[in-house]
């Protein structure tokens, strides 16, 4: 799993003007932009419901997280899990949160597959 940020670093996301943003706090306290990994909405982030906006944002949290080859395997069903069931204006997860919620899939898998 990704290292660079500790798990009590905290993703922030926020709905600005009618535009989801994402910023990571890490525990140095330097905010940084959450980078956007396109790969279905490249007009940017959302949340609330199934949708490319949300794809992206679930993608983008997780390769924060975690490894890119992890994030790929894992952004679907942490977009249907976290990212469209959220409704406010702003919400956060920890960085240890998105890494436990990667294990537990990764730990699923593996009793699912036969050998």
């Amino acid at each position: 799993m990704k290292g660079r940020f500790s798990d009590s670093s905290r993703i922030f996301i926020f709905r600005q003007a009618g535009v989801v943003h994402g910023k990571i706090y890490p525990a140095n306290g330097r905010w940084r932009a959450l980078p956007h990994r396109v790969r279905h909405s490249p007009t940017g982030f959302e949340y609330g419901y199934e949708g490319s906006g949300p794809a992206d944002l679930a993608l983008s949290i997780l390769s924060a997280c975690v490894s890119h080859e992890l994030a790929d395997r894992w952004y679907q069903h942490f977009k249907h899990a976290v990212v469209s069931r959220q409704e406010k204006i702003a919400w956060s997860i920890t960085f240890g949160e998105v890494r436990q919620f990667v294990r537990e899939c990764e730990a699923a898998s593996k009793e699912t597959t036969p050998p």
